[in-house]
């Protein structure tokens, strides 16, 4: 009916009726803001609403609307955490290494300042004597001439030439990554390792964040420079980033109606449900295009602004399972507004009959008691590879989502694989590409990497090309065999989805099908356990997602034309799935106790992790 664009449809409850929509409204929005967490304490008290994170407060914006709800959940004692907020910058920590990029870029010694900053751990010695000091830090940036200034502290000058270094280098563009940098500057401060001995989750899940930040300018950015990098964070810091919080072990949830998408809750409220604010006001763009120029044409409706706004209020008040409370109010900001018109196509227009709270039918909301609010966690073998070599390896990369500078940041493995892929795919279709074919195909389906050096480019394609060519010379007589070509799967173990996608399936002599798992390296350099683990889990992908019997799984090094098979039986299977098991539960538990003996191979995070720099390997340049 509201929606014109739309087909109309009748909407009902398979689970029949129960409690009645509640309507909190007052005659200002801050006397809404108050009313929703007194209700909502009274439902609590009353035992209507067992667990506090049963609750949802959805809003149309966290960041322009969640203040003084906020601030009534703390006087009324409810605890509550706040997603949405966009104050990612305005963390201390966070703000903190800011100003350390700025000292990185900063070509004169106005930028040295920062170096006082608490993160960096110096002392309050070594903290006056550089506030003292007014020249180029540069200038002395050695172990005598640190002392010479007054930085009397053997580990404060140890962190000062790290940083100093760090700079120097950023300076002469000598650095090959910016995370790259940042890395650097974690190993510097040895905040990370600070905040890993004194249990600081929070703060170390909000640098993984920074981190993605700074790895995406990396791949997308196109350039190594510090200034347009500087010039990106600082569109991120304006335009607003949300920060990682840990919320309390029960708690309301406090989140934008965006966040909430495929998410249900025992209890929604659905506040700040005033005109202007939800429906929120529309925008005009700076630069309008005429409709007419646009690829979609005319809009289908008057005001596609207002269906857009329609269809996410529907969003909003179908988040809840059992009861919804909306807020509304007459005034707004000492304006008027008044409630929603979304409000009167749902209840009517009589709005003040209907909040009457006191008349309203609240069955007990049923506990989802602790419950995942979002879909089960899903786990490929890159991410277990991880916890095998090390448990604090995949907090660090899959909890915290510390991105790490690449290991091949040419994608010579990639690349080769889709190459492969091409070649099997082929096959599959009757025209098994020879040697001569090769070159060509390596080129159609290369890409290439960020910021590498054609000379390198092309090296790497003629290795890629190599490599290809001895596959063919030797393995051409299996392309009739071909099944499928790097297929995926999934599968539920427990609570817990695992996935992949297998490099190549083909039919068996003796029935069934065998797995092959392509390596670009030499057989020597890969650990054969986690080989095993890694076909073990491709294996149950695919007898028990695509439905095939598996009789043998192969492991082909390209780099040395290495071939290993090994059978696969019932009793392999099931140890599998028991060690798999074993795994998730451990991560389920958030067991990740340190594998120090892979310490000295561990080369993401030595230079941040405490026990990696209790143990560490060869020296580097």
């Amino acid at each position: 009916v509201h929606n014109p664009a739309r087909y109309p449809k009748d909407l009902f409850t398979r689970r029949g009726p129960g409690s009645d929509i509640v309507l909190v409204y007052r005659r200002t929005a801050g006397e809404e803001a108050v009313a929703v967490p007194d209700f909502l304490k009274r439902l609590h008290d009353a035992g209507k609403i067992r667990r506090w994170s049963d609750v949802a407060l959805l809003l149309r914006s966290v960041r322009s609307y969640a203040e003084p709800y906020v601030a009534a959940f703390a006087v009324a004692g409810i605890p509550h955490v706040v997603t949405g907020d966009a104050t990612f910058f305005k963390r201390d920590d966070i703000s903190q290494l800011y100003r350390l990029f700025s000292f990185l870029g900063a070509s004169k010694p106005w930028g040295d300042v920062h170096l006082r900053q608490p993160i960096v751990g110096l002392s309050a010695e070594t903290r006056g004597a550089l506030k003292r000091y007014k020249d180029n830090l540069l200038d002395v940036a050695t172990d005598d001439g640190l002392r010479e200034i007054g930085v009397q502290d053997a580990k404060d000058r140890e962190r000062l030439l790290a940083l100093l270094k760090l700079k120097k280098r950023v300076q002469d563009g000598r650095h090959n990554s910016l995370i790259e940098v940042f890395y650097g500057l974690l190993a510097a401060t040895g905040y990370f390792a600070r905040c890993e001995q004194e249990g600081r989750e929070e703060a170390q899940q909000n640098l993984g964040v920074l981190s993605q930040l700074v790895a995406a300018f990396d791949e997308y950015g196109g350039t190594r420079n510090f200034y347009p990098f500087m010039n990106y964070l600082k569109l991120m810091k304006e335009g607003g980033v949300d920060p990682v919080t840990v919320p309390p072990e029960d708690a309301v949830q406090v989140m934008t109606v965006h966040q909430a998408k495929g998410l249900e809750f025992p209890v929604v409220v659905v506040g700040a449900l005033m005109e202007g604010r939800f429906p929120s006001r529309r925008r005009k763009e700076r630069y309008e295009i005429p409709a007419d120029m646009k690829a979609s044409g005319l809009p289908e409706v008057g005001d596609p602004h207002l269906v857009d706004e329609r269809r996410l209020f529907y969003v909003a008040v179908t988040r809840t399972r059992e009861l919804l409370i909306l807020g509304t109010a007459d005034v707004v900001n000492k304006r008027g507004g008044g409630p929603s018109r979304f409000l009167n196509e749902m209840l009517g227009d009589d709005l003040q009959a209907v909040a009457d709270l006191e008349r309203a039918f609240i069955a007990e909301a049923e506990s989802r008691g602790g419950a995942p609010l979002g879909p089960r966690e899903r786990h490929s073998f890159s991410q277990l590879a991880y916890f095998l070599q090390c448990p604090l390896r995949y907090k660090y990369a899959v909890i915290y989502g510390l991105e790490t500078p690449w290991p091949d940041p040419a994608g010579f493995g990639a690349n080769v694989h889709r190459a492969l892929e091409e070649i099997h795919n082929r096959a599959r279709a009757g025209h098994p590409p020879g040697e001569a074919d090769v070159a060509d195909i390596v080129a159609e389906t290369w890409v290439p990497g960020p910021g590498i050096r054609p000379e390198m480019e092309q090296a790497l394609q003629e290795a890629a090309v190599q490599q290809l060519r001895e596959y063919i010379h030797w393995h051409a007589h299996t392309f009739p065999q071909i099944e499928r070509a790097e297929a995926p799967f999934s599968f539920s173990l427990g609570e817990h989805i695992l996935l992949g996608k297998i490099d190549l399936i083909r039919r068996a002599d003796e029935g069934g099908v065998e797995i092959v798992d392509f390596k670009t390296a030499k057989s020597l350099l890969l650990s054969v356990g986690q080989i095993d683990a890694q076909l073990d889990l491709y294996a149950l992908g695919v007898e028990t997602d695509l439905g095939e019997w598996v009789r043998r799984q192969t492991v082909h090094f390209l780099g040395d034309g290495q071939v290993t098979t090994w059978k696969w039986s019932a009793k392999r299977a099931e140890m599998a799935r028991a060690g798999f098991a074993t795994i998730l539960e451990r991560i389920t538990r958030r067991e990740f106790t340190p594998r120090t003996a892979y310490c000295p191979s561990c080369q993401e995070f030595a230079a941040i992790c405490p026990y990696a720099l209790e143990h560490p390997g060869p020296a580097k340049e």
